[in-house]
């Protein structure tokens, strides 16, 4: 049967099927995912059809008695092919039988294989997990599906505000938004936490034993002191530990069915390391990371050797500071690999100019004195010796202070199809952090990583200059509605500038560039360096406001439109009235902060703070409140 009506005058005789055997209990955080999914795809083909499908748990297919749509590991059972999955969060869509089969090889992909397939038949698109468009339609035909997707990187772990917030210091994911926008929550990818490893290996209970592990060693960036282990200390002594921790890690989570396969080993979060080199490791390859990697292949090859589990492990070293730059290729350095144990590597490079692609060549940084091709050449070492198990944490945001610009536009496609050629399974693209709403298009950038990561030629746009034609237009539709070509104007005014006068602007005597960097609110903040010939494109002997007030015009239009709409209900209108006031925040600020000059009447940044809140804006840097936001300093 090559085609069926699965809904026709807004009715189906249709099921949606699937099987309890696909939960996994502490790994889905006690939410079984496929029945997510097929909640999902009642909700919204009721939604776009008018039709509500019933839902069955089975553990069989015979125990359906007419036509059904099956999820998951249910198309095992019909004996349909997987091996057309190269990804763990990829989908097959099948018609066999005159029923739909939507399954992956994990849970994602089942999840994704039913937002796919809504995609396909209704047009549904999301853009926030509560913003969303769809073609309704009463009459539903399938036809001749047999579909696979692969998306471009495989994992794409959600590290953004808005997918998961913090609150009285833990995160709360909102797993809505996570999973309808394909991203997975990292805790349930990853196992052990960042930079542990002084609660792996724990002070208190090893160091009256081991002096000898623990070491002092210096921050580069402040010159502050911390301690970290001394891994090389007596020829690696501290391996068969480490292994015994982790092992127990793992099975501890195994019992409570984690089934994580990734599980990372890390320094701490300082720019430094051990500078002992006890077994002379970092004198023979040159690099601080060569000690590190021979370390964790022992440590690989221990737990492989030494324990069983119940399913394969991946350790994970953190390629970041001081091991960023990977030793020269040597076969003794090459990543530990069998069946049940392997090494990979999360490469996270945060010298890179956020601003510029990860391949750029021209522009070094002024902070750490490189182009981005360097970190990306850096990027290949680690490949050519991680082989396939290669990760990449890319940074999209200023973390000191998220009220200042960051154009992400032109390095965001270059970085993903970047990692992409790399074979990159895992991506962890941070942005600003803690916040359920964010300023500086925070949801766009959201959207787009999710889409580039599932396919990283993606287009943004095809016409530069308005910005139109492509994802971002597709966006500002959807989220801003009647004001989006006032907002889209607004973005497109940002996105010349920041390539042409900030781009020229923001730098050093030397020519090397604050922009982009992490940490560079001081110098394009603070009038003492470049602030004042950063955010005006009329250049005099003084400089003003006027350009900043020129972009807030764009604003003003924009609740003008919204305001003026007697089609929206009030609280449609109200809504979309907060996330232009949200964009908003960011000009009104850059006039205060750098021009001293108010663009609304009475505007100071104690008032801001206020409004920001108001809006539902809680933390204006990594760690930071909302309500410090005026004791920010350079």
């Amino acid at each position: 049967m090559n085609a069926v009506t699965l809904v026709e005058n807004s009715q189906s005789a249709y099921t949606i099927a699937y099987t309890e055997a696909d939960y996994n209990g502490a790994y889905d955080n006690g939410i079984n995912t496929v029945a997510v999914a097929a909640q999902e795809l009642q909700t919204f083909l009721a939604k776009t059809t008018g039709a509500t499908l019933p839902i069955e748990a089975v553990s069989s297919l015979d125990e359906l008695s007419g036509n059904y749509i099956a999820l998951g590991s249910l198309a095992k059972q019909k004996g349909l092919t997987y091996s057309r999955l190269t990804t763990d969060t990829g989908y097959r869509m099948v018609l066999n039988g005159g029923n739909v089969y939507l399954y992956g090889n994990t849970r994602y992909g089942t999840l994704n294989a039913v937002y796919g397939f809504l995609a396909r038949y209704t047009e549904l698109e999301f853009f926030t997990d509560t913003v969303y468009t769809y073609a309704y339609t009463d009459e539903l035909i399938i036809e001749g599906l047999d579909e696979t997707f692969n998306p471009s990187i495989d994992y794409n772990c959600a590290v953004d505000g808005a997918l998961t917030a913090m609150e009285n210091g833990k995160q709360v994911p909102n797993f809505a938004y996570q999973r309808r926008l394909g991203f997975q929550y990292p805790a349930y990818v990853m196992g052990g936490e960042w930079h542990n490893f002084l609660s792996v290996i724990s002070p208190d209970e090893y160091q009256s034993g081991h002096p000898n592990w623990f070491v002092t060693a210096t921050n580069a960036n402040d010159g502050t002191s911390f301690t970290t282990l001394d891994l090389a200390y007596n020829g690696y002594e501290i391996v068969p530990y480490a292994a015994a921790e982790i092992a127990e890690l793992i099975r501890s989570g195994a019992s409570g069915g984690v089934t994580r396969a990734y599980f990372g080993f890390t320094q701490p979060d300082s720019y430094g390391w051990s500078m002992k080199d006890s077994n002379g490791d970092v004198a023979k390859y040159g690099e601080e990371s060569a000690e590190y990697i021979i370390f964790m292949n022992k440590l690989a090859k221990c737990l492989d050797e030494n324990y069983t589990f119940d399913h394969e492990v991946k350790l994970m070293l953190l390629a970041y500071h001081k091991t960023v730059e990977a030793p020269a290729y040597n076969e003794a350095l090459k990543f530990y690999s069998t069946d049940e144990v392997k090494l990979g590597v999360m490469y996270a490079p945060i010298q890179l100019n956020m601003y510029r692609p990860i391949t750029e060549s021209e522009h070094a940084s002024q902070k750490y004195g490189n182009t981005n091709a360097y970190y990306a050449a850096e990027m290949q070492e680690w490949k050519a010796l991680a082989g396939d198990e290669i990760y990449f944490w890319n940074y999209s945001n200023y973390m000191t202070n998220y009220f200042l610009p960051l154009d992400t536009l032109l390095s965001m496609p270059a970085n993903y199809q970047f990692a992409a050629a790399q074979g990159v399974s895992i991506i962890m693209d941070q942005g600003q952090c803690g916040d359920t709403d964010g300023t500086d298009w925070s949801a766009l950038k959201i959207y787009l990583k999710s889409k580039l990561a599932k396919d990283c030629n993606a287009l943004l746009y095809t016409d530069e200059a308005t910005l139109k034609g492509g994802l971002i237009e597709r966006f500002f539709k959807a989220y801003y509605g009647g004001a989006a070509d006032a907002m889209l104007g607004l973005l497109a005014a940002q996105h010349s500038w920041y390539g042409g006068g900030l781009a020229e602007a923001a730098v050093d005597a030397n020519g090397k560039e604050y922009l982009g960097n992490i940490s560079a609110a001081p110098y394009l903040l603070n009038t003492k360096y470049v602030a004042k010939e950063c955010w005006d494109d009329t250049p005099a002997t003084t400089y003003d406001n006027s350009m900043l007030t020129a972009w807030y015009e764009n604003i003003a239009s924009a609740l003008f439109v919204i305001e003026r709409d007697t089609t929206l209900t009030k609280e449609e209108k109200n809504e979309y009235l907060r996330r232009i006031k949200i964009e908003g925040l960011t000009v009104r600020y850059l006039s205060l902060k750098v021009y001293g000059s108010a663009i609304v009447d009475g505007d100071t940044v104690d008032g801001l703070e206020t409004e920001a809140q108001s809006y539902g804006i809680d933390y204006y840097a990594q760690g930071r409140e909302i309500g410090t936001l005026s004791d920010f300093k350079w």
